[in-house]
């Protein structure tokens, strides 16, 4: 014992793997100061648990109940953390701490999971038949709308602009003062055209 335990050796003694005492010590869930580490023959560094007890401590203040091992460990939190839900005091250990889920829905506006999933099943259903109507070509979408309709726009203008000068080409009895007649004509219907919107 003076040399300390594993990670997994501590992490069977909890009722975890292994691997989540190595998170619980990196995420800060158990403290550094109550893990060392110890040298093998191939010169490779074990992480050890110098002080298990400190250690469990700190582990059951910090501890996620879903990833309990221990059935019966879970099932106790889990009524707890229903009794809680439901604004009784739970059976039991008075001073265990509340698994976190609890806290979050005590004091937040989080939804709770069924609902969370109603509102995403409903949310795919809607874009589901949004995508059914485009495809039947009921609906059409916005920014490519909006796209074509500055491309015609911008395309009627241009034509526009351009028929006093085809009208020269075409009518040769045209004067100058004609053509700007019509200029002025065009670009005064296209002002009040761009008024209009």
């Amino acid at each position: 014992m003076a040399e300390g335990l594993s990670l997994r050796e501590f992490g069977s003694q909890i009722g975890v793997s292994g691997e989540a005492v190595r998170k619980a010590i990196a995420t800060g869930k158990i403290p550094r100061e109550c893990v060392g580490e110890k040298t093998l023959r191939s010169g490779k560094k074990q992480p050890l648990i110098l002080h298990p007890d400190r250690a469990a401590d700190h582990w059951g203040r910090n501890r996620d109940p879903n990833q309990v091992r221990d059935k019966a460990t879970l099932s106790r939190a889990a009524q707890q953390a229903w009794s809680r839900r439901r604004g009784e005091e739970p059976d039991g250990e008075d001073d265990a701490p509340p698994p976190p889920s609890a806290g979050l829905r005590a004091g937040s506006s989080l939804p709770d999971i069924n609902e969370s999933k109603r509102r995403e099943a409903a949310a795919k259903a809607q874009m589901a038949v949004l995508d059914l109507n485009e495809r039947q070509g009921e609906l059409v979408n916005g920014h490519q709308l909006k796209a074509k309709l500055v491309q015609m726009i911008t395309s009627s203008k241009t034509r526009l602009l351009a028929v006093p000068t085809k009208a020269k080409a075409r009518i040769h009895a045209l004067t100058m003062e004609d053509i700007e007649t019509l200029e002025e004509l065009i670009v005064e219907a296209l002002e009040e055209l761009a008024s209009d919107q």
